[in-house]
């Protein structure tokens, strides 16, 4: 994969697991976030369940992050990292529409991308 694809994507990666980072400090109650307002967050923030939310949005966070340095430095552990993260991430981004439409429209960007990525370097027989 060409070089500026992987350090483009890795970026695109790293910036929505960061914005991610804003769900968990908002379930937790640390703070308000841009037009993340807790009054309209799904579940409750500070509540048991909104914590245990919190921790979800945290490890997409961290997925997303993660597959951004691997899919930057070449690694092919990339994909399933990205699968990985979306997994985690869609289910709690379609739980709110209402603050994270964007989010699920990334999210779909993101996981069409790894596919075509990954059919892409089949094709030619090159490494991620």
């Amino acid at each position: 994969m060409r070089t500026w694809l992987r350090i483009g994507g890795g970026a695109v990666l790293f910036v929505h697991g960061v914005i991610h980072i804003a769900g968990f400090l908002l379930l937790w109650r640390i703070t308000e976030v841009g037009e993340l307002t807790y009054g309209r967050m799904v579940p409750d923030p500070g509540t048991a369940g909104g914590r245990l939310v919190g921790v979800v949005w945290l490890g997409a966070a961290a997925l997303f992050c993660c597959a951004a340095v691997l899919l930057a430095v070449g690694r092919p552990a990339w994909a399933p990292t990205v699968l990985a993260a979306t997994a985690l991430s869609l289910p709690i981004l379609l739980a709110d529409l209402s603050q994270t439409g964007a989010g699920v429209v990334v999210d779909v960007v993101v996981l069409t991308g790894t596919l075509l990525a990954f059919l892409l370097v089949r094709r030619d027989g090159e490494t991620a």
